[in-house]
């Protein structure tokens, strides 16, 4: 069984699985299937290679980015590594491309406070509109974006799903104070609301 990274603490009691559906990490087990990985500053050599990459774009470029499945900057994040200033749609569309390009990932998804976010995937580009009704704190907005993403993904969905997703996770999050976090029952709420409407 390899490892677990320096630092890294087990949330969980050993042995009990956590996870959605098929997907689980098995603490204390011989067994580790990984489906999705969040961005992390710690080596995950001889862990097995997981089926699915996510970083935050935070810092500078790093070697790191190359194959990952999405990066999740923000609009200021892909402005200072694109050299451009993003203020409409084409822009968006332009600084997407680049950064991506440069990043050498699968996907892009640009979080773009209340414009909303960006996405750019092998199958799929376009606007997905903000859809928080209030801003009362952005502390730990992408770090949802980017959680729900890969639970998304983990799970089944496509990169469109988890980005509609993610989208709903982020205005549910920015209208609490501090870093927030959503419940799946918030979740559920939203994702109905927005399917009834």
């Amino acid at each position: 069984m390899p490892e677990l990274p320096a630092g890294y603490r087990v949330p969980f009691p050993h042995d009990r699985p956590v996870g959605l559906r098929r997907r689980s990490i098995t603490a204390g087990s011989e067994i580790w299937r990984v489906d999705a990985t969040p961005p992390a500053d710690w080596d995950w050599t001889g862990f097995p290679e997981p089926r699915y990459r996510f970083d935050s774009a935070s810092g500078a470029f790093r070697t790191r980015y190359a194959g990952a499945t999405l990066i999740t900057p923000n609009h200021h994040e892909a402005e200072i590594a694109t050299h451009s200033r993003i203020r409409s749609v084409l822009d968006a569309h332009l600084a997407a491309h680049a950064f991506r390009d440069r990043a050498r990932c699968e996907s892009i998804l640009m979080t773009r406070g209340d414009q909303g976010m960006w996405l750019l995937a092998a199958d799929a580009e376009g606007e997905l509109p903000a859809v928080a009704r209030e801003v009362a704190d952005v502390t730990g907005a992408g770090d949802t974006v980017i959680a729900a993403m890969a639970l998304a993904m983990a799970a089944g969905g496509t990169m469109v799903e988890a980005a509609h997703l993610a989208n709903q996770a982020a205005g549910i999050a920015v209208a609490k104070f501090g870093a927030a976090t959503v419940s799946p029952a918030e979740l559920v709420r939203a994702v109905s609301a927005t399917a009834d409407a």
